[in-house]
C-alpha cells in the first residue's frame, strides 16, 4: 500500500506546489495589470492573463460568492491559504507512513 500511496501523494504535493506557483503569477499580473505596467492589450501578456484566469477563476468565484469583501478582492489569497493547509495536511500524512 505505500509504495503506490505515498508516491501519489507527493506527485498530488508537486501539483499543489505548481498550482500555488501559478496563482502567485496570476496575482502579480493583475497587480500590474491594474497599475498599468503591463499593457493589457499586449498579445503575450492576454494569452497568459486568458489562460491563467480560465485555471483560477472557478475556484475563485466560489471564493467570491462565500466571502465578500467588497472593497477588496483577498479571493487570491484564500485561495493560497486553502492550497498551503492542503499541502501540509499532505506532508503530515506521507510522515506517517
Amino acid at each position: 500500500m505505500d509504495i503506490i500511496f505515498v508516491p501519489a501523494l507527493q506527485v498530488l504535493r508537486v501539483f499543489l506546489d505548481l498550482y500555488s506557483f501559478g496563482l502567485f503569477v496570476y496575482g502579480v499580473l493583475m497587480i500590474l495589470e491594474s497599475l498599468n505596467v503591463i499593457d493589457s492589450y499586449n498579445k503575450i501578456a492576454y494569452k497568459i492573463h486568458n489562460t491563467l484566469f480560465l485555471i483560477y477563476n472557478p475556484f475563485l468565484e466560489k471564493i467570491r460568492g462565500l466571502f465578500s469583501f467588497e472593497p477588496f478582492d483577498i479571493s487570491i489569497l484564500i485561495l493560497w491559504l486553502l492550497i498551503y493547509f492542503i499541502k501540509h495536511i499532505l506532508i503530515r500524512i506521507i510522515h506517517f507512513f
